[in-house]
């Protein structure tokens, strides 16, 4: 999939910042893969598809707040911080 080089990714049913965190994970190993900068794709995250996801909304704050990976970006898409 990053070998494609897509500008970003939709992650539905996104049910809290842990599951956003991860797929941050898996994505910072598939960029590297890839062979492309950290943080060159986007992730668009679908947090009100699950019960549970409008008890978590304020856990994206926190993820967002860490300094270096996350930011809002444009269309509520996140912009993963490059490195």
């Amino acid at each position: 999939m990053a070998s494609a080089a897509p500008d970003g990714i939709v992650l539905p049913k996104c049910d809290g910042a842990e599951t956003l965190r991860r797929l941050d994970h898996y994505l910072d190993a598939l960029e590297a893969a890839a062979g492309l900068a950290h943080g060159r794709i986007s992730i668009i995250a679908v947090v009100t598809e699950t019960a549970k996801s409008l008890f978590t909304l304020d856990s994206y704050a926190r993820c967002y707040a860490a300094p270096g990976r996350h930011d809002l970006g444009r269309r509520g898409s996140v912009r993963r911080a490059r490195r």
